[in-house]
């Protein structure tokens, strides 16, 4: 089990009896969360080898052993991080404050491509994480919107807004999607504050 605090120490517990089996402090200020909070996500191979990701809720994002704790890569960002991180094969995706969409290489930190989801009302600023569906992005915005892209290249395939109340002037969109997205049985499972 891996936790990280908000004094930015990554912890590594024993889940048979909980005992700590290492700390580090991996960030050094995490205590200004009007930008963002920190999250977590890890990856698991098929010879057993953990890594973790984490950011800190502010513009950058650290890849672990998750033995060791030892750092792999980082990646400093020019706009802190909102929301969750998505894993997926050897892609992580992220999102920034100007409502860009971030896909990175999670072996080696490179970028492959970024998107502009937008800025306004709709851009992504919501702490619920992408999923992956059927090799495609589920990608969770505000005012009730969502938008479903390519994972290879980015694109825009389709978007669909679910706010019971989308014709409001936009003072009153209250329809965010905050609960992480499910996928299961071929259906996306979404939830906005408007129902």
């Amino acid at each position: 089990l891996y936790l990280i605090n908000n004094h930015g120490v990554l912890f590594k517990i024993n889940t048979d009896g909980g005992k700590i089996v290492w700390e580090k402090k991996i960030f050094n200020d995490l205590e200004n969360t009007i930008l963002g909070t920190p999250a977590i996500s890890g990856t698991l191979s098929n010879n057993e080898k953990v890594t973790i990701y984490v950011h800190s809720g502010h513009n950058h994002i650290l890849a672990l052993n998750g033995n060791s704790g030892d750092v792999v890569w980082k990646y400093a960002h020019d706009l802190p991080f909102r929301g969750g991180i998505t894993t997926f094969k050897d892609f992580l995706f992220v999102s920034d404050f100007s409502g860009k969409f971030i896909s990175i290489n999670n072996k080696n930190g490179k970028i492959n491509w970024t998107r502009l989801m937008g800025s306004d009302y709709s851009s992504i600023y919501t702490n619920a994480r992408a999923i992956v569906a059927k090799n495609k992005l589920i990608i969770p915005g505000t005012g009730g919107n969502f938008f479903v892209i390519s994972i290879r290249t980015g694109d825009l395939l389709w978007t669909e807004n679910m706010s019971s109340n989308k014709l409001l002037p936009k003072l009153f969109h209250a329809g965010d999607i905050l609960a992480n997205p499910v996928f299961k049985d071929g259906v996306v499972y979404l939830v906005s504050q408007s129902g």
